[in-house]
């Protein structure tokens, strides 16, 4: 999932975001503009650095810390534009780990469940598929699938962050028990 902002030239207010962290940032400067672009980046909004590769009206990139971005415009011999500053700052990532596999036999279900951390709590949980689940939207709920299901668990935090991990349950057929042809014994002629 990507955040979009978008920016009008020339200077304006500076503007502020939250990305989740590891979650790409992407803003884009409106159709108008006309020129040569390229976006920097600053750590302390006084010293800017061009981004690399970042010449296009759009600017897409993952922070990794708080981070200040505008684009440069220049054009001809005039002295560039800068358009507005946007501020990001990161929410804290979220972290989802889920049970180990288990196997169940066929027609049985057994509870899923995992552990969501990170984030700014409290978490929601939704499990998918459905198919098979006693409920979607808790942490442990029961699965009785009838064929091996990998179920996704995502965590989201209150601030809308996100993750995602697996839990797979396998499905075995229930065992068959033959004993073979029936016999009669007769005990009373002392035939066995």
């Amino acid at each position: 999932m990507a955040f979009f902002a978008l920016f009008t030239l020339p200077y304006a207010a500076q503007a502020q975001t939250f990305v989740c962290d590891g979650e790409e940032l992407c803003i884009t400067l409106p159709s108008s503009v006309r020129g040569t672009i390229q976006w920097e980046s600053s750590a302390d909004m006084m010293t800017w650095t061009p981004v690399s590769g970042a010449t296009m009206d759009t600017m897409c990139t993952v922070p990794t810390m708080e981070m200040w971005y505008r684009a440069e415009i220049s054009e001809g011999d005039c002295e560039p534009l800068y358009s507005d500053t946007i501020h990001v700052m990161l929410h804290p990532a979220v972290s989802v780990m889920a049970n180990a596999a288990i196997t169940v036999c066929e027609g049985n279900g057994d509870t899923l469940g995992g552990m969501a951390s990170g984030g700014t709590p409290p978490f929601s949980y939704n499990w998918s598929p459905a198919t098979g689940l006693s409920a979607t939207n808790i942490m442990n709920p029961v699965a009785s699938p009838v064929v091996t299901t990998t179920y996704w668990l995502t965590a989201t935090d209150s601030l809308g962050c996100t993750a995602t991990d697996s839990q797979m349950v396998s499905v075995v057929s229930a065992p068959v028990v033959d004993a073979g042809v029936d016999t009669t014994i007769n005990c009373s002629n002392g035939i066995v």
